[in-house]
């Protein structure tokens, strides 16, 4: 099942090939940026190299590339006789390390930036909800081992042209028209004692969040209240936004503070998906861990109730908040306005232990995005229904 997930996996059960196995796993995942997966069977723990054994893998040099220039004049001159471009930057930038060229291909160019929830690029992008279709003949794209103009593909490492790009000469761009930032439209969180709802939640999370703060939503509200809180690093949002995965958050913090404790993990979830998963936080603690949980809770599975509602929709009640005190590790805090909100915020920042913020919420409070997106839902069960 793993050959569906990993560019490369292996079951070490002979012993003969079990470190060139390893080399090779280990090779695809640092060459090709993607997840890999060795099984090692008990038996095969205690197995040593034999002293002939030499390591197959070698460090790829990195942007070994050929630079073509016809290529690039091609990229330079698609981009420039653009009217309108756009740059849909995918998780590649991170990998390969090229957000400071992507940056300045933005500033000269004078090109808006976006991206999606799971950070890829498609040519049809479905998400569940709709599906854009975009045009080929309008699409530069770059990629880890290729490079499309319009229709016309090239077999080169896209990314890594990036860098010649840049010192070519591009011609500014109007923006007129395009969308402020929500960075830039945000107002201060001035908390007044009201109820807290996903507006000044994110008003709030956007005042607080830091370089080391890693943001985890889980399926749901969280997915779309995120859409509006601004990371200050790249790379410190992780989402997986199928329905399927819900429970993803607690775990995934668990491993974002195993593979860099300097990180501060975020998780924003509802009550539904916490029940699946949550209780992990003891494992966080097991491991003195501190990530700061949020629970937004509304009684219930809140992203299906405006679409259709009924009893199915239900999860048990728990006081979330008293979590902690059930595994003797970390501190819980019950929220219903946005003054406790503040002071719940700045302690656990503050706290080197789990952090759980419980957030009442009533069931019919939910974020404008994914009021639309319910809206639009709801029509499409009321036809079913009638069919």
């Amino acid at each position: 099942m793993f050959n569906h997930i990993t560019i490369a996996s292996s079951v070490l059960q002979d012993p003969t090939h079990t470190f060139l196995e390893i080399d090779r796993v280990l090779h695809e995942i640092v060459t090709q940026k993607r997840p890999g997966y060795i099984v090692l069977p008990r038996d095969m723990v205690g197995i040593t190299p034999d002293s002939a054994f030499s390591h197959s893998y070698q460090q790829p040099i990195q942007n070994a590339v050929h630079i073509q220039t016809d290529l690039i004049d091609k990229i330079v001159s698609q981009i420039n006789s653009s009217q309108k471009p756009v740059i849909m930057a995918g998780i590649g930038i991170e990998r390969y390390h090229m957000e400071s060229a992507l940056k300045n291909l933005a500033e000269r160019g004078n090109i808006p930036i976006v991206s999606t929830l799971l950070g890829v690029l498609l040519t049809d992008v479905d998400m569940g909800a709709n599906t854009a279709v975009l045009d080929p003949e309008v699409m530069l794209y770059l990629s880890d081992d290729s490079c499309t103009i319009r229709r016309q593909s090239f077999q080169v490492q896209g990314l890594m042209l990036l860098p010649e790009i840049i010192n070519r000469e591009l011609i500014p761009h109007d923006i007129s028209g395009c969308p402020i930032p929500v960075r830039d439209r945000m107002p201060d969180f001035v908390p007044t004692g009201v109820r807290v709802s996903p507006e000044n939640l994110v008003i709030a999370l956007n005042s607080i969040i830091n370089d080391n703060t890693v943001l985890i939503t889980e399926v749901g509200d969280a997915v779309m209240i995120s859409l509006d809180i601004t990371m200050k690093r790249t790379g410190r949002f992780l989402c997986n936004s199928y329905y399927p995965s819900l429970g993803f958050g607690v775990p995934a913090s668990i491993g974002i503070q195993a593979a860099n404790p300097d990180f501060r993990p975020l998780v924003l979830s509802g009550d539904g998906a916490f029940q699946m998963t949550g209780m992990e936080v003891s494992t966080a603690c097991r491991y003195h861990m501190n990530p700061i949980v949020i629970i937004l809770n509304n009684n219930g599975f809140g992203t299906e109730r405006p679409m259709i509602d009924g009893s199915f929709n239900d999860v048990a009640i728990w006081k979330y908040h008293k979590i902690p005190e059930i595994i003797g590790c970390g501190k819980g805090y019950l929220v219903q306005k946005d003054t406790e909100l503040a002071a719940a915020l700045e302690e656990a920042y503050d706290s080197p232990e789990l952090s759980i913020i419980e957030i009442i919420l009533d069931q019919d409070d939910i974020s404008p995005q994914l009021r639309r997106l319910c809206s639009h839902f709801s029509q499409s069960v009321k036809q079913n229904k009638q069919v």
